[in-house]
């Protein structure tokens, strides 16, 4: 194992401490697909709403993301750190979607 390897070993450990067995599993097997699924049911939820925010000022970060993600995987030889980079990114993203929900029904 390498050094930077094994810092971000590290990190993925220190980091998967903090989180419950559901998150970590959650966590486990996302990927980039999962976060755009995400941002298609926020859109899809706020056409419902008739509260439409334009999504696609984060598509930048997203893909800067993806391509992290992509370096990752190929300077570690391992996809396990990208699935936490985009589990908690999606984590965020339904979130903020209950929180519109939330701030919706308190408008009514």
């Amino acid at each position: 194992m390498t050094a930077l390897s094994h810092a971000f070993e590290a990190a993925l450990s220190r980091f998967q401490d903090q989180l419950t067995e559901k998150e970590r599993e959650d966590f486990r097997y996302t990927e980039f697909k999962d976060v755009q699924k995400g941002i298609i049911n926020i859109q899809k939820k706020q056409e419902s709403l008739k509260k439409i925010m334009d999504l696609t000022r984060i598509q930048g970060f997203l893909e800067a993301m993806n391509q992290f993600g992509r370096v990752l995987e190929v300077v570690l030889s391992d996809s396990n750190f990208v699935a936490f980079v985009w589990g908690p990114v999606k984590f965020i993203l339904q979130v903020w979607l209950l929180t519109l929900e939330f701030l919706s029904i308190l408008s009514l």
